[in-house]
């Protein structure tokens, strides 16, 4: 990787703009433009089984791929003859340049244009490995095949023809992209109000759970609070209930205890087996009554 670092530096070094005028540039940015957004557009179409108009702008270009090729043709021109080193630097410069894309137009919008968060090893949905392995095919297949013919038909057509197609292209892109903008602020402006409004119906009905959750409680400690209450009345009655029998017991016992005294007493030397039992508790070893 060092190796073809120092190879590429090198290289920059002995290349100005790789002879390639403003207007060849920028008929180069329309070109790409064109064709990323008749690939996307067909790729998704496909997909979906229906045609989708790809891209943040109403016109038939998607900004982000011909930015991408620019760079790309940019980074890659000076080491075109080395694959393997045209392979990672466009790979790194496109991924560089579609995570600062997404970011800032999502910072700015509020939407993502697009999401690869479903997509194993990425970096905030904005990139992802996949992403980028396909970056650095493409920029290999633009610099070996793609860009030749187009490069040749640039390089063909008159200053005056670039000056005027350009100046066109370039006024349209930029009205539409001014219409484009303020459609996503408005976008923008909608997504916050349904958000507001969503926050507030979140809040209405926070507010209406807590406040069931606070009558039940109310509800469940006044039930536990009642119960409690009723336990201890039954408790009450329970140990009045509980006296009773034991001072009826108490009374019952006295008269037996009384009357087998007397009986005792009547006939000491009695020992009936009904009585024995008396006998033995209140007679006394010495056979006197206790």
């Amino acid at each position: 990787m060092t190796g073809i670092l120092v190879f590429y530096i090198r290289r920059r070094k002995n290349r100005n703009m790789y002879e390639y005028s403003l207007q060849q540039w920028m008929m180069f940015f329309f070109i790409y433009c064109f064709l990323g957004w008749v690939w996307e557009s067909c790729y998704v179409s496909a997909k979906k089984k229906k045609w989708v108009n790809r891209g943040f702008l109403h016109g038939a270009w998607l900004p982000i791929y011909g930015s991408g090729a620019i760079a790309v043709l940019f980074i890659t021109l000076p080491v075109k003859e080395n694959l393997l080193a045209v392979y990672f630097a466009g790979m790194i410069g496109a991924t560089i340049l579609e995570y600062v894309t997404g970011a800032v137009m999502e910072r700015i919008f509020h939407v993502k244009y697009w999401d690869y968060s479903n997509q194993k090893c990425n970096l905030h949905g904005y990139i992802c490995l996949s992403s980028s392995i396909a970056w650095g095919f493409f920029s290999v297949g633009l610099i070996r095949y793609i860009h030749h013919p187009i490069e040749g038909l640039v390089q063909k057509m008159p200053e005056w023809a670039l000056i005027l197609l350009d100046s066109i292209l370039l006024a349209a892109f930029c009205v539409d992209t001014v219409t484009s903008v303020r459609e996503a602020f408005d976008l923008k402006a909608i997504i916050l109000a349904e958000k507001e409004k969503e926050l507030q119906l979140l809040q209405r009905s926070l507010a209406v759970v807590v406040e069931n959750l606070e009558e039940k409680s109310q509800k469940l400690h006044d039930s536990i609070r009642n119960r409690k209450m009723e336990e201890r009345e039954k408790l009450l009655l329970l140990k009045t209930e509980l006296e009773q029998r034991r001072e009826l017991l108490k009374q019952a016992s006295e008269k037996r205890y009384k009357n087998a005294r007397r009986i005792l007493k009547r006939n000491p030397g009695t020992t009936f087996h009904k009585v024995s039992v008396f006998h033995d508790f209140f007679i006394d070893k010495t056979g006197k009554l206790r």
